[in-house]
């Protein structure tokens, strides 16, 4: 087994956190974010952030990323608390509801069904209801693979 050291367990995670939170942004307007798009905010909030460094961040590779005002910039990006990018060992409170729709947009992404409409079912629906509907869409793929 592969023993991982701190930088390469925050390199994973943060790459993780951040797919995920490109898959929400896609799930609900349609299309993911653009590198252009992302650092013109992260320079509004006074931050910097290169084409290459983005780019190791999402893959997880590179040098790992700590800078506090990189993370606070893409985390108000992505309307996540700051704590979100900045906890290396995933062990973040994440708002229940914010980490209900990242769960179900990882299910739905499996399921090469990113197009759907989380942004309607999040607007009406309470954490335990998105979470009941990724178990049921789980049960669903199980049945099917033992088919």
């Amino acid at each position: 087994m592969i023993e991982y050291n701190d930088d390469d367990a925050h390199r994973r995670e943060l790459s993780r956190k951040l797919q995920l939170l490109m898959d929400v942004v896609e799930a609900n307007g349609g299309q993911r974010p653009s590198y252009k798009e992302i650092a013109a905010e992260v320079e509004a909030q006074g931050a910097s952030m290169s084409r290459p460094r983005w780019g190791y961040m999402l893959g997880g590779n590179g040098p790992a990323v700590r800078d506090p005002r990189l993370l606070a910039a893409l985390a108000g990006f992505f309307g996540v608390p700051v704590e979100y990018l900045t906890d290396a060992a995933g062990n973040t409170d994440v708002p229940e509801r914010v980490q209900a729709q990242l769960e179900l947009v990882l299910e739905l992404r499996r399921r090469e069904v990113v197009a759907f409409a989380t942004r309607r079912l999040g607007e009406f629906a309470t954490a335990g209801e998105i979470r009941q509907f990724t178990d049921q869409l789980r049960r669903i793929d199980d049945s099917a693979s033992t088919s």
